[in-house]
């Protein structure tokens, strides 16, 4: 019985003393020495730019360029007409639905006399309403009706002239058809012929 007790005890002792031998062998490596694991997307890493990606990069630089003087060149549509003798530069905007004279362009064509100028009971701020006044665009001849306003261009042909008279703008020629796609094209005005205060205007989606 003895026996049995002394093994037991000496294989005891050798567990203990092999325990001690392995912990004596780890290195002691501090905490904050130890790496950190950081999770990442592979998708996030930058792949390397290749010769195909480094053209489609430049191809869109240059595309970028492009846009941006491109949007440099575009000019508010503007046509010359003669009314009364008198030459004006008149501008087409789609976005008014009706057409404008100013009060200067009014006086310079003689039409602020008072048996001239009916009340306008239309929505736009204006001092009365002309009928009837006689233009001429190209050998065109046309009798129309305007709403005299302040702050604005001497002429503006609205909606009511373009739908009156099938008109299209054709910015491929760069002219206005007057009476249609087969109609007469009226040569839109280059920026540098624009009343000063409309040169270099970024026009808006409908003007």
């Amino acid at each position: 019985m003895e026996n049995i007790l002394e093994q037991a005890a000496r294989r005891q002792q050798r567990k203990h003393h092999s325990v001690n031998r392995d912990d004596d062998i780890k290195p002691n490596i501090p905490k904050s020495s130890v790496a950190p694991q950081v999770d990442f997307d592979e998708r996030l890493v930058e792949r390397p730019r290749t010769s195909s990606r480094r053209q489609r990069s430049r191809t869109w630089e240059n595309g970028a360029d492009d846009i941006i003087l491109d949007g440099a060149s575009p000019v508010i549509p503007f046509i010359l007409c003669k009314c009364q003798g008198t030459i004006h530069k008149a501008m087409i905007n789609t976005s008014c639905p009706l057409s404008l004279m100013s009060k200067q362009a009014a006086a310079a064509c003689g039409l602020l006399k008072q048996k001239d100028i009916e009340l306008s009971n239309s929505n736009i701020s204006s001092i009365g309403r002309l009928k009837n006044v006689q233009i001429h665009i190209e050998e065109r001849s046309l009798q129309m009706d305007f709403h005299i306003t302040d702050g604005c261009p001497e002429i503006t042909l609205g909606v009511d002239f373009l739908k009156a008279n099938k008109c299209l703008l054709n910015f491929h020629d760069n002219n206005l058809l007057l009476g249609g796609i087969h109609g007469v094209p009226v040569p839109l005005l280059t920026e540098r012929d624009l009343p000063l205060k409309y040169r270099g205007v970024q026009p808006a989606a409908s003007i």
